[in-house]
This record gives C-alpha cells, sequence and structure tokens, in this order.
C-alpha cells in the first residue's frame, strides 16, 4: 500500500506540481543577495579581479620566458 503512495509522489515530482520554476529560484536567490548588496558588489568585483590576474599570467609567463 505504500508503494503506492510513493509511486503518486514521484508522478507529481515529474509533472513539476512540487519542482520550482527557475523563475521561482532566481527570484529566491535575488531576494537573499539583495540583503546583503555590499558583500554581493564585493563578491563580483573580486572576481572580476580574479579573471583578469588569471588572464595575465600566460602574458607574465611569456615576459618571464623571454627574459630567461
Amino acid at each position: 500500500m505504500s508503494d503506492f503512495d510513493d509511486d503518486d509522489e514521484d508522478s507529481r515530482v515529474r509533472r513539476g506540481k512540487l519542482a520550482l520554476s527557475n523563475t521561482a529560484v532566481l527570484a529566491y536567490l535575488w531576494r537573499q543577495w539583495m540583503r546583503y548588496p555590499v558583500t554581493l558588489g564585493s563578491s563580483i568585483a573580486l572576481t572580476l579581479v580574479a579573471v583578469g590576474l588569471d588572464l595575465c599570467i600566460p602574458w607574465a609567463a611569456g615576459h618571464l620566458v623571454d627574459t630567461v
């Protein structure tokens, strides 16, 4: 008897009645991040700095090889 109930719940999940939509998840994330705008801005800025430094590594390695 419990197998029947489990199957019913699985089928509802597959049809999307229990799952959240992508927009609902994104709205939730946006609301949570907007509670800490300085942290969000700092995270974005530091990520961009890290990407910039990562892109400079081949340039610096090339100059190091040229020097040696």
